[in-house]
């Protein structure tokens, strides 16, 4: 799915309300304030690239999975009517939609719709949505770490090979470092209010997991406490959170262990201690400066 059909997505989610009846409703759109959404340019043809954009969505399949016997096909918009002469568009929407549209709806603030649309890169929304989901992990400085291993980030891509998409995508670490994360990382930094950084973690010889810190970008120019600060913080810690933390590592270990790539018990041991340093970095920090 292109940037520009995702924005379609998320203008359609800004407009669907739960008072919305009837088995279809419709929303009516004007199409030059609609191409100023989507990103074309007013030197371009607007009408073409809309009902381009428009058939591309229209051709995407949703499925939505009511119970383990039941399974629902439906496309994102079911009927579209563009009008040439008033430059008018109509996109009606099944009602068995809606729920998906208002829990997109109410995932995103207004502000953060606004962001998702003018995303311009195919992958940064899916990046935002995903690690929007992970902010429930934040700390009290609204700082949350998220960690990965990289063929589930190329899986939540949609990047891996695939009845109608026979080849994978980037499947070189290089080619996707460069093509995919970079640049979404970047416009996330750009136009959203997070700071973001990344970090891979190799495996042996390859790049096995990602690693993610999101924050506020008010904070972003603080220096975080590094891992040996961390390390030598968690000494002076109460022995139940020494223990926590040994729990928490071998839980980690456990994790790592349990992938599909075979590695070395010192790598998943030091990689498990960084991983649990990182996650319990705020509490550590707290409870040894107020026992010093």
């Amino acid at each position: 799915m292109s940037s520009r059909q995702q924005r379609l997505i998320a203008v359609l989610a800004a407009q669907v309300d739960p008072r919305d009846e009837g088995e279809f409703h419709t929303y009516t759109f004007d199409m030059h304030e609609l191409s100023m959404v989507l990103g074309i340019e007013k030197d371009e043809r607007r009408y073409e690239n809309i009902r381009g954009d428009l058939r591309g969505l229209m051709s995407k399949v949703l499925s939505i999975q009511k119970d383990e016997n039941i399974e629902i096909l439906l496309h994102f918009v079911s009927v579209a009517k563009l009008n040439k002469e008033t430059m008018k568009i109509e996109m009606q929407v099944h009602g068995e939609l809606r729920p998906y549209y208002l829990d997109l709806k109410r995932h995103f603030t207004r502000y953060e719709l606004t962001q998702v649309m003018g995303f311009r890169g195919t992958y940064t929304l899916r990046f935002y949505e995903w690690l929007k989901g992970e902010e429930y992990k934040k700390n009290k400085a609204g700082w949350w770490y998220v960690r990965i291993e990289l063929t589930e980030l190329r899986r939540r891509l949609d990047l891996d090979a695939r009845k109608g998409q026979p080849r994978s995508k980037m499947p070189r670490w290089p080619d996707f470092r460069r093509w995919i994360l970079v640049p979404s990382i970047d416009e996330l930094n750009d136009k959203t209010s997070w700071s973001v950084s990344w970090e891979a973690v190799k495996w042996s010889r390859h790049v096995g997991e990602v690693k993610f810190h999101i924050g506020p970008k008010s904070q972003a120019k603080k220096t975080p406490a590094t891992s040996d600060d961390v390390g030598a913080a968690l000494k002076r810690c109460s022995k139940n959170t020494r223990a926590l933390y040994e729990q928490k590592c071998e839980e980690e270990a456990e994790r790592m262990n349990s992938g599909t790539v075979t590695l070395n018990r010192e790598t998943v041991i030091l990689s498990a201690q960084e991983t649990i340093l990182e996650e319990m970095a705020e509490d550590i920090l707290n409870e040894a400066e107020a026992n010093s």
